[in-house]
């Protein structure tokens, strides 16, 4: 079973809820108080620094699925908490790059449910392979921890997916697999990329 950090909004949560369900994957909201006792997820929101509690809270969460080594899925704001909590940089996009990804407001700390995203084409860096993602960030890591590593770039060369090198497990991706927005097989493989490996790892960990 999945431990999901929630998003603000009952609205954003049912989007994750619906993702991770329609792919057979138990979850388990987490409560302030409690601990991380399997994989955990990172949901996107408000960009760092702004909900001062939040980040604390799910810092503290990062640091228990790492001590404990269950695997960590950061969506959006969640890698960007991933690579800031191990001592990466993660600085504002709109001074950094020429590629649109801000379609919407994202600077505040409210529901985005209904926000407007962009959609753009990522690659990995080894295989060549790519697919469609949505786009609704205002932050993006810019450089990363020592432990990470990046697998996807957009075409400007934003980071848009890393893993760990070695050791726990750990998936960031930039986008927002959970939304439904485009019927294309590309876009399909964006929200699919997050739910397999959650999948390996869970099979790992039985």
């Amino acid at each position: 079973m999945v431990n999901l950090a929630p998003p603000k909004s009952v609205r954003e949560l049912d989007n994750y809820l619906k993702w991770l369900r329609d792919s057979n994957i138990e979850v388990k909201v987490l409560l302030a108080e409690d601990s991380v006792n399997g994989p955990l997820i990172l949901s996107g929101g408000a960009d760092i620094g702004v909900n001062r509690e939040r980040d604390e809270r799910e810092m503290r969460w990062i640091k228990d699925a790492l001590d404990k080594g269950h695997p960590i899925l950061g969506i959006c704001r969640g890698m960007q908490l991933i690579n800031h909590y191990l001592g990466g940089l993660v600085e504002n996009i709109n001074d950094l790059i020429v590629e649109d990804h801000l379609a919407d407001n994202f600077l505040d700390d409210e529901d985005h449910h209904e926000r407007l995203s962009q959609f753009h084409w990522v690659t990995h860096n080894r295989t060549a392979e790519k697919f469609v993602v949505n786009s609704r960030h205002h932050q993006c890591c810019t450089i990363l921890a020592r432990e990470l590593k990046a697998v996807f770039y957009s075409e400007d060369l934003v980071i848009e997916a890393f893993v760990s090198k070695s050791g726990t497990p750990i998936l960031g991706v930039q986008w927002h697999p959970e939304r439904e927005e485009v019927e294309i097989p590309s876009y399909q493989k964006s929200r699919d990329y997050p739910v397999n490996w959650l999948k390996n790892n869970l099979k790992k960990s039985e």
